[in-house]
């Protein structure tokens, strides 16, 4: 679909690239810009410039999906890291109580269902870490040490988190967009100043016309 904010046709890189030939020519050709109209002075070169290289500094949507890559790697590192602080804790409850009575009240067969969901998967691990403190006494006999009925909500805190920072990446990535299509239609309103000015300027050359865009 057509992006409608674009000042340009042209993507990002070569939009650009075409600002800076553009800035090259009115460099060689200043004086007769300035002539024609006051405005295209040293200051209006330099804001041009400026412009032009606030557009190269701007994230490309390359880096910004490689951000949001790091994002979904830290939730699947943490997330890893659950099913681990649950197969712990499995493994002691196993040992403390077979494979019924009390063990079923730490319902382990909902772990893989509430991973679908974030939320559910972080209540369902702050759930076993309750359960793992109310049982710590059978728990701990068998050997499981304190900082692994700990590690259990520990990583709830740290999925969560993994989780929401995401999310509000997700939605200030639409800000970035807005931010990186004002920049770069500053950047082309230059090369669009020169052009319309380069019309006048030069009216009687064609070639500098054309090369200029006219």
């Amino acid at each position: 679909m057509e992006d409608k904010t674009r000042a340009t046709n042209l993507s990002d890189p070569l939009a650009i690239r075409r600002a800076e030939q553009v800035l090259a020519l009115f460099d060689d050709h200043q004086a007769a810009f300035e002539a024609f109209d006051p405005q295209f002075d040293a200051a209006y070169r330099a804001q041009w410039r400026t412009a032009i290289d606030a557009a190269i500094s701007f994230p490309t949507d390359e880096s910004t999906l490689d951000e949001q890559k790091g994002y979904l790697q830290a939730i699947a590192a943490q997330a890893k890291l659950a099913k681990q602080a649950v197969a712990d804790l499995r493994y002691y409850a196993q040992k403390a109580f077979g494979t019924k009575g009390f063990y079923t009240v730490f319902g382990f067969g909902r772990s893989a269902r509430s991973r679908f969901s974030t939320a559910n998967h972080v209540v369902y691990l702050h759930s076993l870490h309750r359960l793992a403190q109310h049982y710590s006494a059978q728990l701990t006999a068998q050997g499981m040490a304190a900082g692994q009925i700990t590690a259990l909500e520990t990583v709830a805190n740290h999925l969560l988190e993994a989780e929401v920072q995401q999310e509000t990446y997700k939605r200030l990535r639409t800000e970035r967009a807005v931010v990186r299509s004002q920049t770069m239609r500053h950047m082309w309103g230059f090369v669009q100043e020169a052009n319309k000015a380069a019309l006048v300027v030069f009216a009687t050359d064609p070639v500098l016309r054309g090369l200029f865009g006219g």
